[in-house]
């Protein structure tokens, strides 16, 4: 066990550590309330309604005018308390049960979730900085909700300097996202960085990153229990094991099938004579076809001939031999088979195919140079051609009308193909200015993408809340049999304060509840006849009928006149039903279709909400490709014009199934129903496509190609035959 650390050490720690917070906190606070305007601005500019614009508005004004205070103080009271593990939870996050405001149980159930997201996400770096921090206060009971540097004490510190922050629910709601997504989403690296401060600082120096991680609570949810999400790091680990185990293996395969085509060969060719190509000659050779294609485009040599017109070029520059290397020819070919696929690929689109195909000679040269560029998950050059790929995908034309994004790739390819020089430089400064138009571009797609998403989502729940009101009302009438009269109060303007308290508070509330009480009671006080106990009782629930009449017709914007003559008529069916008067003639006024509530203008016209049950008869495979849909997923759609449209899945609805598809900007294309995708997929209409990187996809179909030359040809396989997948 280490020395224990001098109280001046500890002291200066600390600082270190204070200083490391406020200098990566701040611009994260930052970026969280310039989202937090842009986002404001966005949604009250599109809002329809004129008073949740003007809540937005001053929303926004109000989050302008504390903006500075936030910042600062939510630093200040987090780093000052950095010697503190006393537990403060984050709200929402007992265990208990108590009773809250509806607004703030949603605020901070949205903020329990931030929490769990950010610990499921860091869950080894906070493991190790649990252990570090015990260790540093001597405190063997820590844990993360008692870290000083956790996301709970930090949410819990942006929560209480958020309450002074006079806003709408909804405002807030707005800031805690946000605050999800640019500050505990950015946790990752700062947690890198003081783990390396305390491990320096002489705190735990040997603590394995792959110590064990006990058992965490998983996060609150109404789902079923998920397995622990994998974080960021290992998934790139295991993508960059996976990803140099492919290349290895095709390299094998590559090698089996050269000694097979030269055990088969005639003694007579055995092989070439002469030494083989120098390093210097075979990169002066492709340097010529570099020049060759930068100057004439039209040019370029497909994936198949490019080792051949490199090796024409090494004649020209007096090469005595057109022998290759074992190492560079075994190179030169894969790379020839790569692009082969990256020219056929159907995940990419028809007009970018041929585009990025010109990223062959660029790879090739690196890779020739830099052996171990292919298998190097981070090199430049693999990341730009896969963020190329990706961009790629999502391309259509009818996406991008004025081809700023089809520009903007070709640019990029022309400049890497025309500008190579044996520096991966170029490949560095061309990942970072696509990655930022992609950046700039991708942020107003999420906004088009959330108020799309948000459309479909209130019309849904306008759809479900008429549904669950139509039944509720048709179960009360059809055991009854109420005047006319009644039935239409109940069908339309009743409806339409139940739909609005199904939407504003639940089912389960106590104003839906009391709303429904009121059906009961009109039903029963238009069937009170005679003398009788229930008269008595009418009599005295006749002001709370008017009344909560009265309170619902407002709610729901009725005129005042319209009000008093329902009113008016309320009283007559009362006076009546009391035997003060004969039945007035409005009562019989009813609507011709007295089973059904039309809930406002067009509401007829909507689709009804229901669940999509699958056929019975669809082919297994199909039916699997369905179920493992998820949002992020591209799809090609074809229309019946021939025309192509590449849409993302984007929301799946909870409610009926219906996906919800949009473009590469964010802008709705479209919805399905599952069985109407189905029938998308049989006919060939749709075609979902494949998620793995576009290098990913490529290595992997070589692979497969190689394996079955190889079983054709009646060799050994050299690898495992189910190495590889996704």
């Amino acid at each position: 066990m280490p020395p224990p650390m001098s109280s001046e050490a500890k002291q200066r720690l600390i600082r270190s550590l204070d200083g490391l917070l406020r200098a990566r906190l701040m611009p994260a606070l930052q970026a969280l309330f310039d989202a937090v305007d842009e986002n404001l601005f966005e949604m009250a500019e599109h809002s329809v309604n004129g008073r949740r614009q003007q809540l937005l508005f001053e929303g926004l004004h109000e989050c302008r005018r504390q903006r500075a205070r936030l910042q600062s103080e939510t630093v200040e009271r987090f780093v000052e308390r950095l010697t503190d593990t006393s537990r403060d939870p984050v709200p929402g996050n007992d265990d208990g049960l108590s009773l809250v405001p509806n607004d703030e149980l949603e605020e901070s159930v949205a903020v329990s979730a931030a929490v769990d997201r950010c610990e499921n996400a860091h869950a080894r770096a906070l493991h190790a900085l649990v252990q570090r921090f015990a260790s540093f206060f001597e405190d063997a009971g820590l844990d993360e909700s008692r870290l000083p540097v956790g996301p709970h004490r930090l949410a819990a510190t942006f929560v209480a300097t958020c309450r002074r922050l006079d806003v709408e629910t909804e405002v807030r709601l707005v800031v805690f996202k946000l605050f999800d997504q640019h500050v505990l989403g950015t946790l990752g690296s700062l947690y890198s960085e003081i783990n390396l401060q305390l491990a320096d600082a002489g705190v735990l120096p040997t603590l394995s990153a792959s110590s064990p991680i006990p058992e965490r609570r998983p996060p609150r949810t109404s789902e079923p229990a998920a397995p622990p999400a994998r974080t960021e790091r290992e998934v790139d680990e295991e993508l960059a094991a996976e990803t140099s185990r492919l290349v290895g293996l095709a390299l094998n395969l590559l090698a089996g099938r050269k000694q097979a085509q030269a055990d088969g060969a005639d003694a007579a060719s055995a092989g070439a004579s002469g030494e083989p190509l120098t390093a210097a000659t075979l990169l002066g050779a492709m340097t010529r076809v570099q020049r060759q294609i930068a100057n004439h485009p039209e040019t370029t040599p497909t994936a198949g001939t490019l080792k051949q017109h490199i090796l024409q070029e090494s004649e020209r520059l007096g090469a005595g031999s057109s022998q290759l290397r074992q190492q560079d020819e075994q190179t030169i070919d894969l790379l020839g088979l790569l692009f082969r696929y990256v020219e056929q690929d159907r995940n990419l689109p028809e007009p970018l195919q041929p585009t990025l195909a010109r990223m062959h000679l660029p790879m090739l040269q690196t890779a020739l140079s830099e052996p171990g560029m292919l298998g190097d998950q981070q090199h430049p050059a693999r990341l730009l051609l896969d963020e190329l790929g990706s961009a790629a995908q999502g391309w259509s034309a009818n996406a991008d009308p004025g081809e700023r994004m089809l520009s903007r790739i070709r640019s990029v390819v022309d400049t890497v193909v025309g500008k190579y020089e044996g520096d991966s430089g170029i490949f560095e400064r061309g990942l970072r200015e696509f990655r930022g138009f992609v950046e700039a571009t991708r942020r107003r797609a999420e906004l088009s993408e959330q108020r799309a998403v948000e459309a479909v989502q209130g019309r849904e729940r306008l759809q479900l809340a008429r549904s669950k009101v139509r039944q509720a009302l048709q179960s009360r009438l059809q055991t009854a049999a109420p005047v006319p009269w009644v039935r239409q109060v109940l069908n339309r303007p009743w409806a339409n304060y139940l739909v609005l308290l199904w939407l504003r508070q639940g089912e389960q509330s106590e104003a839906y509840a009391n709303a429904l009480g009121f059906v009961d009671a009109l039903i029963w006080c238009g069937q009170v006849d005679g003398e009788t106990e229930d008269t008595r009782r009418l009599r005295s629930q006749r002001a709370a009928l008017e009344s909560q009449l009265r309170q619902g017709l407002t709610t729901v914007a009725y005129h005042d006149s319209e009000i008093e003559d329902l009113l008016t008529e309320l009283n007559g069916l009362l006076a009546w039903r009391l035997g003060e008067i004969t039945a007035p003639d409005y009562l019989q006024r009813g609507v011709e279709s007295s089973d059904a509530a039309d809930f406002g203008p067009g509401a007829n016209a909507e689709p009804e909400l229901e669940d999509q049950p699958l056929p019975d008869d669809i082919p297994p495979a199909t039916l699997q490709r369905i179920r493992d849909l998820r949002p992020g997923a591209w799809i090609e759609f074809t229309g019946e014009n021939g025309e192509v449209e590449r849409a993302k899945l984007s929301w799946i609805s909870p409610i009926s199934g219906r996906c919800l598809f949009v473009n590469r900007t964010g802008l709705k294309v479209g919805e399905r129903r599952p069985i109407e995708l189905v029938e998308d997929l049989e006919k060939g209409l749709a075609r979902v496509l494949e998620a793995a990187s576009l290098l990913r996809r490529a290595l992997s179909a070589v692979v497969d190609d190689l394996r079955g030359d190889e079983q054709a040809d009646g060799r050994t396989p050299d690898g495992d035959a189910s190495a590889h997948g996704e």
